[in-house]
Protein backbone atom coordinates (compact mmCIF):
# COMPACT_ATOMS: atom_id res chain seq x y z
CA UNK A 1 0.00 0.00 0.00
CA UNK A 2 1.32 3.71 -0.92
CA UNK A 3 -1.08 6.01 -0.10
CA UNK A 4 -4.96 6.02 0.43
CA UNK A 5 -7.11 9.09 0.52
CA UNK A 6 -10.19 8.08 2.27
CA UNK A 7 -10.48 6.00 5.36
CA UNK A 8 -11.94 2.91 5.42
CA UNK A 9 -14.53 3.88 8.04
CA UNK A 10 -15.70 7.27 8.91
CA UNK A 11 -18.51 6.00 10.80
CA UNK A 12 -18.33 3.31 13.01
CA UNK A 13 -15.56 1.88 15.41
CA UNK A 14 -14.16 -1.36 14.43
CA UNK A 15 -12.16 -4.19 15.93
CA UNK A 16 -8.37 -4.63 14.52
CA UNK A 17 -6.62 -7.55 14.67
CA UNK A 18 -2.76 -7.90 12.65
CA UNK A 19 -2.58 -9.99 9.61
CA UNK A 20 1.06 -10.43 9.90
CA UNK A 21 4.12 -10.02 13.08
CA UNK A 22 1.93 -9.33 16.71
CA UNK A 23 -1.79 -11.60 15.58
CA UNK A 24 -2.79 -11.61 19.00
CA UNK A 25 -2.99 -8.41 20.20
CA UNK A 26 -6.69 -7.28 19.33
CA UNK A 27 -8.11 -3.69 19.80
CA UNK A 28 -10.45 -1.48 19.24
CA UNK A 29 -10.41 0.86 16.02
CA UNK A 30 -11.80 4.53 16.58
CA UNK A 31 -13.36 6.01 13.15
CA UNK A 32 -12.61 7.49 11.27
CA UNK A 33 -9.67 5.26 10.85
CA UNK A 34 -7.15 3.75 7.92
CA UNK A 35 -5.18 0.51 8.07
CA UNK A 36 -2.09 -0.58 6.83
CA UNK A 37 -2.10 -4.12 4.70
CA UNK A 38 -0.93 -6.38 7.82
CA UNK A 39 -3.53 -5.50 9.73
CA UNK A 40 -7.58 -7.01 9.58
CA UNK A 41 -10.43 -4.53 10.65
CA UNK A 42 -14.28 -6.50 11.52
CA UNK A 43 -17.22 -4.27 11.70
CA UNK A 44 -19.88 -6.26 13.78
CA UNK A 45 -23.32 -7.19 11.88
CA UNK A 46 -26.38 -5.06 13.75
CA UNK A 47 -27.54 -7.16 16.97
CA UNK A 48 -24.02 -7.91 17.35
CA UNK A 49 -21.91 -5.28 20.19
CA UNK A 50 -18.35 -4.07 19.61
CA UNK A 51 -17.28 -4.75 23.03
CA UNK A 52 -18.46 -8.08 23.52
CA UNK A 53 -17.01 -9.07 20.18
CA UNK A 54 -13.52 -7.43 21.36
CA UNK A 55 -13.77 -9.66 24.20
CA UNK A 56 -14.61 -12.80 22.27
CA UNK A 57 -11.81 -12.42 20.15
CA UNK A 58 -9.46 -11.35 23.16
CA UNK A 59 -10.23 -14.88 24.59
CA UNK A 60 -9.25 -16.46 21.24
CA UNK A 61 -5.66 -18.58 21.19
CA UNK A 62 -4.90 -16.56 18.07
CA UNK A 63 -1.43 -17.92 17.89
CA UNK A 64 -2.55 -21.52 17.52
CA UNK A 65 -4.14 -19.92 14.29
CA UNK A 66 -0.57 -19.10 12.87
CA UNK A 67 -0.03 -20.19 9.33
CA UNK A 68 3.64 -19.60 8.68
CA UNK A 69 6.61 -21.14 9.75
CA UNK A 70 8.18 -17.54 9.75
CA UNK A 71 6.74 -13.99 10.79
CA UNK A 72 3.38 -15.35 12.67
CA UNK A 73 0.39 -14.52 10.17
CA UNK A 74 -3.14 -15.14 10.24
CA UNK A 75 -5.70 -15.86 7.00
CA UNK A 76 -9.05 -14.27 6.83
CA UNK A 77 -10.65 -17.33 6.55
CA UNK A 78 -8.97 -18.29 9.63
CA UNK A 79 -11.12 -16.19 11.32
CA UNK A 80 -14.37 -16.47 9.80
CA UNK A 81 -14.07 -20.17 10.94
CA UNK A 82 -14.34 -19.14 14.64
CA UNK A 83 -17.46 -20.27 16.06
CA UNK A 84 -18.62 -19.23 19.33
CA UNK A 85 -21.97 -18.40 21.47
CA UNK A 86 -23.10 -15.17 21.83
CA UNK A 87 -26.31 -13.70 23.89
CA UNK A 88 -29.11 -12.10 23.17
CA UNK A 89 -27.78 -8.31 22.03
CA UNK A 90 -29.19 -7.06 25.13
CA UNK A 91 -26.42 -9.24 27.47
CA UNK A 92 -23.86 -8.53 25.06
CA UNK A 93 -24.50 -4.71 25.79
CA UNK A 94 -24.20 -5.56 29.29
CA UNK A 95 -21.49 -7.62 29.32
CA UNK A 96 -19.71 -5.12 26.64
CA UNK A 97 -20.01 -2.54 29.21
CA UNK A 98 -18.54 -4.06 31.91
CA UNK A 99 -15.61 -4.56 30.28
CA UNK A 100 -15.09 -1.22 28.58
CA UNK A 101 -15.63 0.41 32.04
CA UNK A 102 -12.60 -2.49 33.55
CA UNK A 103 -10.59 -1.48 30.50
CA UNK A 104 -10.94 2.12 31.19
CA UNK A 105 -10.14 1.83 34.58
CA UNK A 106 -6.94 -0.49 33.27
CA UNK A 107 -5.50 2.24 31.12
CA UNK A 108 -5.87 4.97 34.01
CA UNK A 109 -3.63 2.75 36.42
CA UNK A 110 -1.33 1.76 33.39
CA UNK A 111 -0.97 6.03 32.39
CA UNK A 112 -0.85 7.04 35.99
CA UNK A 113 2.08 4.26 36.59
CA UNK A 114 3.65 4.97 33.25
CA UNK A 115 3.70 8.95 34.75
CA UNK A 116 5.42 8.60 38.17
CA UNK A 117 7.97 5.92 37.17
CA UNK A 118 9.01 8.51 34.43
CA UNK A 119 8.74 11.53 37.36
CA UNK A 120 10.61 9.26 39.42
CA UNK A 121 13.63 8.55 36.48
CA UNK A 122 13.67 12.54 36.28
CA UNK A 123 13.74 13.22 39.72
CA UNK A 124 16.81 11.11 39.93
CA UNK A 125 18.81 13.18 37.11
CA UNK A 126 17.52 16.10 38.87
CA UNK A 127 18.02 15.73 42.67
CA UNK A 128 21.07 14.32 42.81
CA UNK A 129 24.15 16.00 40.88
CA UNK A 130 25.03 15.30 37.77
CA UNK A 131 28.51 13.96 36.20
CA UNK A 132 31.06 16.99 37.01
CA UNK A 133 28.57 19.11 39.23
CA UNK A 134 28.94 19.80 42.81
CA UNK A 135 24.87 20.34 43.84
CA UNK A 136 21.88 19.12 42.05
CA UNK A 137 19.68 21.12 39.66
CA UNK A 138 16.35 20.96 42.13
CA UNK A 139 16.88 21.01 45.70
CA UNK A 140 14.87 21.86 48.71
CA UNK A 141 14.28 25.39 49.98
CA UNK A 142 16.84 26.29 52.45
CA UNK A 143 19.60 24.15 51.06
CA UNK A 144 23.17 25.27 49.55
CA UNK A 145 27.02 24.69 49.33
CA UNK A 146 28.42 21.62 47.94
CA UNK A 147 27.50 18.11 48.06
CA UNK A 148 30.53 16.17 49.41
CA UNK A 149 32.62 12.90 47.72
CA UNK A 150 32.07 9.74 49.39
CA UNK A 151 32.94 6.31 48.71
CA UNK A 152 30.04 3.26 49.17
CA UNK A 153 32.56 1.83 52.04
CA UNK A 154 32.76 5.49 53.97
CA UNK A 155 28.98 5.45 54.43
CA UNK A 156 28.32 1.91 56.29
CA UNK A 157 30.19 0.29 59.05
CA UNK A 158 29.74 -3.09 58.28
CA UNK A 159 29.10 -5.33 55.48
CA UNK A 160 28.19 -8.93 54.95
CA UNK A 161 27.67 -11.91 52.30
CA UNK A 162 25.01 -14.04 52.25
CA UNK A 163 24.72 -18.24 51.46
CA UNK A 164 22.27 -20.80 50.81
CA UNK A 165 21.82 -22.84 53.72
CA UNK A 166 21.12 -26.74 53.14
CA UNK A 167 17.82 -27.36 51.22
CA UNK A 168 17.46 -31.29 52.25
CA UNK A 169 17.24 -29.84 55.67
CA UNK A 170 13.75 -29.30 56.20
CA UNK A 171 14.41 -28.27 59.39
CA UNK A 172 16.40 -25.24 58.20
CA UNK A 173 13.61 -23.43 56.71
CA UNK A 174 10.93 -23.49 59.05
CA UNK A 175 11.89 -20.35 61.07
CA UNK A 176 11.00 -17.04 61.34
CA UNK A 177 13.90 -14.92 59.76
CA UNK A 178 13.43 -14.08 56.27
CA UNK A 179 15.83 -15.20 54.11
CA UNK A 180 16.22 -13.53 50.50
CA UNK A 181 16.75 -14.13 47.20
CA UNK A 182 17.57 -11.78 44.32
CA UNK A 183 13.67 -12.67 42.68
CA UNK A 184 12.29 -10.91 46.15
CA UNK A 185 13.43 -7.57 45.08
CA UNK A 186 11.84 -5.57 42.31
CA UNK A 187 13.60 -2.53 40.30
CA UNK A 188 9.99 -0.65 40.93
CA UNK A 189 10.93 -0.44 44.42
CA UNK A 190 13.83 -0.20 46.31
CA UNK A 191 12.18 0.52 49.70
CA UNK A 192 10.36 -2.55 49.63
CA UNK A 193 11.60 -6.62 49.58
CA UNK A 194 8.88 -9.44 49.84
CA UNK A 195 10.55 -12.45 51.10
CA UNK A 196 9.03 -15.72 50.27
CA UNK A 197 11.67 -18.34 52.33
CA UNK A 198 12.43 -18.21 56.26
CA UNK A 199 15.36 -19.96 57.79
CA UNK A 200 15.86 -20.39 61.65
CA UNK A 201 19.07 -19.86 63.42
CA UNK A 202 20.29 -23.29 63.26
CA UNK A 203 20.45 -22.73 59.49
CA UNK A 204 22.20 -19.57 60.08
CA UNK A 205 24.96 -21.97 62.41
CA UNK A 206 25.54 -24.28 60.11
CA UNK A 207 25.58 -22.64 56.66
CA UNK A 208 27.66 -19.24 54.93
CA UNK A 209 24.53 -17.12 55.11
CA UNK A 210 24.46 -14.78 57.99
CA UNK A 211 21.80 -12.45 60.34
CA UNK A 212 21.98 -8.98 58.99
CA UNK A 213 20.56 -6.00 61.60
CA UNK A 214 17.44 -3.67 60.37
CA UNK A 215 17.87 -0.77 58.26
CA UNK A 216 20.47 -2.13 56.01
CA UNK A 217 20.84 -2.14 52.22
CA UNK A 218 20.65 -5.37 50.46
CA UNK A 219 22.60 -5.26 46.67
CA UNK A 220 22.80 -8.18 43.94
CA UNK A 221 26.19 -8.56 43.27
CA UNK A 222 26.30 -11.76 41.29
CA UNK A 223 22.85 -13.16 39.71
CA UNK A 224 20.54 -9.74 39.27
CA UNK A 225 23.54 -7.55 39.46
CA UNK A 226 22.64 -4.10 40.11
CA UNK A 227 19.39 -4.58 41.65
CA UNK A 228 19.20 -3.41 45.54
CA UNK A 229 16.46 -2.54 48.32
CA UNK A 230 16.89 -1.25 51.87
CA UNK A 231 15.71 -4.30 54.77
CA UNK A 232 13.65 -2.77 57.53
CA UNK A 233 13.51 -6.07 59.44
CA UNK A 234 16.70 -8.78 60.22
CA UNK A 235 17.20 -10.57 57.51
CA UNK A 236 19.72 -13.35 55.46
CA UNK A 237 20.58 -13.75 52.25
CA UNK A 238 21.77 -15.67 49.05
CA UNK A 239 25.50 -15.89 48.10
CA UNK A 240 24.41 -13.04 45.81
CA UNK A 241 24.08 -10.48 48.14
CA UNK A 242 26.23 -8.10 50.09
CA UNK A 243 24.23 -6.02 52.46
CA UNK A 244 25.51 -2.57 53.96
CA UNK A 245 24.64 -2.15 57.43
CA UNK A 246 25.32 0.79 60.31
CA UNK A 247 25.10 3.12 57.77
CA UNK A 248 26.21 6.56 58.98
CA UNK A 249 23.32 8.74 56.63
CA UNK A 250 19.96 8.81 55.78
CA UNK A 251 18.89 4.91 55.20
CA UNK A 252 16.23 6.90 52.48
CA UNK A 253 18.70 8.78 50.95
CA UNK A 254 21.14 5.77 50.79
CA UNK A 255 19.43 3.34 49.52
CA UNK A 256 18.58 6.41 46.17
CA UNK A 257 22.48 7.58 45.93
CA UNK A 258 23.36 3.71 45.77
CA UNK A 259 20.49 2.59 43.42
CA UNK A 260 21.25 5.59 41.20
CA UNK A 261 25.16 5.08 41.40
CA UNK A 262 25.01 1.10 40.47
CA UNK A 263 22.14 2.23 37.50
CA UNK A 264 24.93 4.46 36.31
CA UNK A 265 27.56 1.36 36.19
CA UNK A 266 25.52 -0.52 34.69
CA UNK A 267 24.46 1.85 31.76
CA UNK A 268 28.02 2.28 31.32
CA UNK A 269 29.14 -1.44 30.73
CA UNK A 270 25.76 -1.68 28.80
CA UNK A 271 26.21 -4.45 25.69
CA UNK A 272 28.77 -6.44 27.52
CA UNK A 273 27.63 -9.68 29.84
CA UNK A 274 28.42 -8.86 33.72
CA UNK A 275 28.49 -11.89 35.37
CA UNK A 276 28.73 -10.22 38.42
CA UNK A 277 30.31 -7.60 40.63
CA UNK A 278 33.14 -7.88 43.65
CA UNK A 279 32.57 -6.75 47.28
CA UNK A 280 36.28 -4.30 46.73
CA UNK A 281 34.36 -3.09 43.08
CA UNK A 282 31.03 -1.85 44.81
CA UNK A 283 32.50 -1.06 48.05
CA UNK A 284 35.02 1.95 45.94
CA UNK A 285 32.35 3.21 43.95
CA UNK A 286 32.00 7.02 44.16
CA UNK A 287 29.07 9.64 44.77
CA UNK A 288 27.85 12.90 46.65
CA UNK A 289 26.35 13.17 49.67
CA UNK A 290 25.00 16.31 51.34
CA UNK A 291 26.30 17.54 54.45
CA UNK A 292 23.31 18.15 56.30
CA UNK A 293 21.57 14.89 57.15
CA UNK A 294 18.09 17.12 57.11
CA UNK A 295 18.69 17.57 53.81
CA UNK A 296 19.80 13.76 52.88
CA UNK A 297 15.90 13.07 54.87
CA UNK A 298 14.18 15.29 52.77
CA UNK A 299 15.73 13.63 49.29
CA UNK A 300 14.76 10.34 51.14
CA UNK A 301 11.71 10.56 51.92
CA UNK A 302 10.66 12.08 48.65
CA UNK A 303 11.65 8.83 46.82
CA UNK A 304 9.81 6.62 49.15
CA UNK A 305 6.69 8.24 48.87
CA UNK A 306 7.12 8.12 45.49
CA UNK A 307 7.81 4.39 45.24
CA UNK A 308 5.13 3.72 47.89
CA UNK A 309 2.72 5.59 45.13
CA UNK A 310 4.20 3.40 42.10
CA UNK A 311 4.18 0.52 44.66
CA UNK A 312 0.11 1.17 45.24
CA UNK A 313 -0.41 1.41 41.41
CA UNK A 314 1.17 -1.69 40.57
CA UNK A 315 -0.87 -3.72 43.06
CA UNK A 316 -4.19 -1.85 41.88
CA UNK A 317 -3.17 -2.87 38.02
CA UNK A 318 -2.14 -6.68 38.86
CA UNK A 319 -5.82 -6.84 40.74
CA UNK A 320 -7.77 -5.57 37.67
CA UNK A 321 -5.79 -7.93 35.55
CA UNK A 322 -6.71 -10.73 37.78
CA UNK A 323 -10.21 -9.37 37.76
CA UNK A 324 -10.46 -9.14 34.39
CA UNK A 325 -8.64 -12.65 33.45
CA UNK A 326 -10.82 -14.31 35.88
CA UNK A 327 -13.79 -12.16 33.99
CA UNK A 328 -12.86 -13.39 30.54
CA UNK A 329 -13.00 -16.77 32.31
CA UNK A 330 -15.99 -16.88 33.60
CA UNK A 331 -18.72 -14.66 31.49
CA UNK A 332 -17.41 -16.31 28.16
CA UNK A 333 -18.58 -19.77 27.02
Amino acid sequence: MLSVDAALSYDQDAIGIGRKGTIDKPYVLRSPFWTVDTLFYVIPKINYDLYFLFKVFQCIDWKGKDESTGVPSLSKVSINEVCTLFPKIEEQMEVGSYFKVLDQNLTLYQHKHDKLITLKQAMLQKMFPKDGALTPEVRFKGFEGSWEERKISDICGVTSGGGTPKTSEANFWSGNIPWIQSSDISDANIYSVTPRKWINQEAIRKSATKLVSANSIAVVTRVGVGKLALVEFDYATSQDFLSLSKLNVDKHFAVAAVHLVLKSKMNETQGTSIKGLTKEELLDYRFLVPEDKSEQQKIGNYFQKLDQLIDQHTTQLEKLKQIKAACLARMFV
